[in-house]
């Protein structure tokens, strides 16, 4: 029963109460967490303020996140019992995958133990490997300076007898194969693919795994939708190089002596081209497949198509043939296929102490920055 009502009042907004506990917010937060598993405790504080006009702790953020990922998670060990059931539900939806589970059967009487996991969706990509011919005397020539630059002194390993330690063909581009159509002397592509997985990676198996599959399903989709908007004959990329290449080509100066081949004085040396064989001295042309600059000087003064000179990995039908497949859905735990397989026990991992590290241990000889 209401005895007075007042319809205005000018007292401020109280957003303290010490009945409000963690469990109501983690039921809210669930999808921001899903979404992006690395949210901060600070930003599900001011969250929390925004949407509910309510300040709690940082203790009580950090429960709140804990039990939104408990809800959306089961723990470890619910993960692998049903490991053998979402690796048959994967390759129901994806047929052309390859997902195999090494499992370890000693000293275990009822249950095999979880060792490691190969988790490939889609096998119809395949890699070659060829011989090629080196552009050795300019090899020779940069590990001499370099050796006249670092002299060996004592027992001290100089730069010269670190590299001669490796294979050349893993750092230097005079031994890279030609089939490959790549110039590329870093290791950038491995250490983007760490940091892109980082956040995903102290995550349970399954939900690690579906975290990944899920990117890249996006992601398939996100590449191809934007190559189809393009409607060049190359990619988009390839024609910023060759406008970037036609200003340096200004100073150089392409003489035709027939055959197709041609004389490219330039910065300081003359290279020969031959357009029929598309070859260039310098051997940038063969290695990446995309005109150099004395190429590109050479097709300007014929008065020819780019395009014609410009390997058929670059053109745009053949980044649609890589991204022409899909990675299929997965449903929920609830619709998974039974495998009817023996459930598997956790590794047994001993924890170090302090907080677990995330990043790889580098090498004395990388850069820590």
């Amino acid at each position: 029963m209401i005895k007075t009502l007042k319809g205005e009042h000018h007292c401020g907004r109280d957003y303290s109460n010490r009945h409000a506990t963690s469990t109501y917010p983690s039921n809210k937060f669930q999808a921001k967490v899903r979404d992006d598993l690395g949210c901060s405790i600070l930003g599900i504080v001011n969250e929390t303020r925004r949407l509910f006009m309510l300040d709690i702790s940082q203790k009580k953020a950090a429960r709140t996140k804990q039990k939104a990922l408990e809800a959306l998670r089961d723990n470890d060990m619910e993960q692998y019992h049903r490991l053998w059931d979402y690796v048959a539900t994967v390759k129901n939806s994806n047929p052309n995958s390859h997902i195999s589970l090494q499992i370890d059967w000693r000293n275990v009487e009822e249950r095999a133990t979880f060792q490691q996991i190969y988790y490939g969706l889609d096998s119809r990509i395949k890699t070659l490997e060829t011989c090629f011919g080196k552009l050795l005397p300019k090899h020779e020539t940069a590990l001499a300076n370099l050796e006249r630059a670092d002299p060996q002194e004592g027992d001290k390993l100089t730069a010269v007898g670190w590299f001669k330690r490796l294979p050349p063909k893993l750092w230097s581009r005079t031994h890279f194969s030609t089939a490959c159509r790549s110039d590329t002397c870093v290791n950038n592509m491995s250490e983007l693919w760490n940091n892109y997985t980082l956040k995903a990676r102290g995550e349970p198996i399954i939900t690690m795994l579906e975290w990944m599959r899920r990117r890249l399903m996006q992601r398939l989709v996100t590449k191809r939708g934007g190559m189809l908007k393009h409607g060049g004959t190359l990619c988009p990329n390839i024609y910023e190089k060759l406008e970037k290449l036609k200003i340096r080509a200004r100073n150089c100066v392409a003489v035709y002596e027939g055959n197709g081949n041609l004389e490219v004085d330039g910065y300081g040396r003359t290279n020969v081209v031959n357009l029929e064989m598309k070859t260039c001295t310098c051997g940038h042309f063969q290695l990446s497949g995309i005109p150099c600059v004395h190429v590109v000087a050479c097709i300007q003064s014929r008065k020819l198509k780019f395009e014609e000179y410009v390997d058929a990995w670059y053109y745009r039908e053949a980044y649609l043939r890589v991204y022409n497949f899909t990675i299929g859905p997965v449903p929920s735990k609830q619709f998974w296929v039974d495998s009817k397989m023996q459930y598997l026990n956790l590794l047994l991992v001993k924890k170090q102490p302090s907080r677990p590290k995330k990043q790889r241990k580098k090498g004395p000889e990388e850069p820590t920055y």
